[in-house]
């Protein structure tokens, strides 16, 4: 017994020496990750989700994904060979090409020039964070904050590994090293990239919440689609290979169902854009959009294009519908959402866009510091615009009746309470400026103001008949 002991010992010894040797054309890449990263103090946690992974049983190796070339940019020797920290959309299309290229055609792959340009890059530059501050913390608001989610502009230093300001990052739109956009694992969670965590609503809650700004999640909880998956989750199949509504599952839809995932007609797709009902007025709850409908002065990005409406986004949708619901609720169901959407254009986005602009020709020839977030209107607009329209519109949506009048609530009490004794604040200031043209845009002004509060939608509640609905 002792001799085998001793035999199975230095059999053990020189398995290890021969394991460690530099000669790489007698080691096999993989088994070198494997033999550091499945042991107790070196991620050893990673190692155990990648070994219950698709990939794993399909022999996709540590080196399939991190292995690098001396051409690439965040490529850094490790243990006798080139890789890469960064798993980016170029490397998953080395076996994924056509979910990258739909990925590339949908919106998730414009997130970041939407907090980069115009409006979002100015509030992170400026306001929450500093550009002109002098090391790192100039970055930190962004760092932490919109770019965890919208994705950073990965730098990298002269080894080659990404710096701090700019890495970890899990960001939808992320902008890596060799050139790529986006991130897959922001959906399909690194080492195991499980299909069933994507088509969750948690894992979309991790970006689309109202503290970010964006309360699709907090929507589809309060809906009644959202209030049966809690209750039955546990029905849903996530594990399907296809996962097709209506036959691998039928209890509640997810976002995913909604907006990526098959039905009995179309195929699943990374291009969520394909089925979302894009329309005029639902184009101004998205961010760039808010600054062109809502009149804001700072221009959008000339690279960034709107989503062109279409029908045909309207029938996707309409076809995920379909696979549980009849025509004629699907049909009446778009005609309430168009309904809020119109209300809110027409009620406060339209006025208040034409208000807004007047007011701040008003602040220009009177002030000349005045830039945009220097007056208490700005803050007050952008918000009206930003928050109460996404309240409203997402709401109306996704069949959440709580969101949607806080949305309708939220528009109401900010122009009653902030938003029009602001514009009077601004036309009695001014009214009688020494400058020729600043009270001529004070009586434009204050003319715009009148035509449009003398309207009965703005009139109050007093005296106003029971509508047909409400009886």
């Amino acid at each position: 017994m002792r001799k085998l002991l001793l035999s199975l010992q230095i059999v053990t010894i020189l398995s290890a020496m021969f394991f460690w040797t530099n000669d790489a054309a007698a080691i096999n890449q993989d088994q070198k990750c494997v033999a550091c990263h499945s042991s107790l103090d070196i991620m050893q946690g990673l190692y155990k989700q990648y070994s219950s992974s698709a990939h794993y049983k399909n022999d996709v190796t540590c080196f399939d994904c991190h292995g690098a070339s001396e051409k690439d940019a965040d490529a850094f020797e490790h243990e006798g060979s080139l890789i890469s920290i960064i798993v980016s959309p170029k490397d998953c299309a080395k076996c994924h090409k056509k979910a990258v290229e739909e990925f590339n055609a949908s919106e998730h792959a414009n997130a970041r020039r939407l907090v980069t340009t115009g409006v979002g890059g100015y509030f992170l530059d400026n306001l929450a964070g500093s550009q002109h501050l002098g090391h790192a913390v100039k970055y930190a608001a962004g760092t932490s904050g919109c770019f965890a989610c919208h994705g950073t502009k990965v730098i990298v230093d002269k080894m080659g590994r990404p710096t701090a300001e700019t890495w970890p990052n899990s960001g939808i739109a992320r902008e890596n090293p060799d050139g790529s956009i986006g991130n897959c694992s922001a959906c399909h969670e690194r080492h195991d990239f499980s299909v069933a965590q994507a088509r969750r609503p948690e894992s979309c809650a991790f970006c689309h919440n109202d503290m970010g700004g964006a309360p699709q999640m907090e929507a589809y909880e309060s809906s009644q689609h959202g209030v049966t998956y809690a209750a039955k989750s546990n029905q849903m199949n996530f594990d399907s290979s296809k996962w097709v509504v209506g036959k691998d599952y039928f209890t509640a839809p997810t976002c995913a169902t909604c907006h990526m995932s098959a039905t009995p007609d179309m195929p699943a797709t990374h291009n969520l854009t394909e089925r979302i009902h894009w329309n005029t007025a639902l184009q101004e709850s998205n961010a760039v959009a808010v600054q062109e409908k809502c009149g804001l002065p700072i221009p959008p990005s000339k690279n960034y294009e709107q989503p062109i409406p279409s029908d045909q986004h309207r029938n996707n949708m309409k076809n995920v519908c379909s696979a549980c619901h009849g025509k004629v609720l699907i049909d009446q169901f778009m005609e309430q959402y168009e309904m809020e959407v119109d209300l809110i254009e027409d009620k406060w986005l339209k006025p208040g866009r034409e208000l807004f602009q007047l007011a701040t020709k008003v602040l220009k020839d009177a002030e000349d510091e005045y830039t945009f977030y220097t007056h208490p209107i700005d803050y007050i607009w952008f918000g009206m615009c930003n928050s109460s329209a996404k309240y409203a519109h997402t709401g109306a949506a996704m069949m959440s009746p709580g969101l949607t009048q806080k949305g309708n609530g939220g528009f109401a009490a900010d122009w009653y309470s902030s938003y029009i004794p602001s514009i009077e604040g601004i036309i009695k200031k001014y009214s009688e400026s020494e400058k020729m043209q600043v009270r001529k845009g004070v009586k434009n002004l204050q003319n715009k103001l009148d035509e449009i509060m003398k309207k009965n939608a703005y009139s109050g509640p007093w005296g106003v008949k029971e509508t047909k609905a409400g009886k």
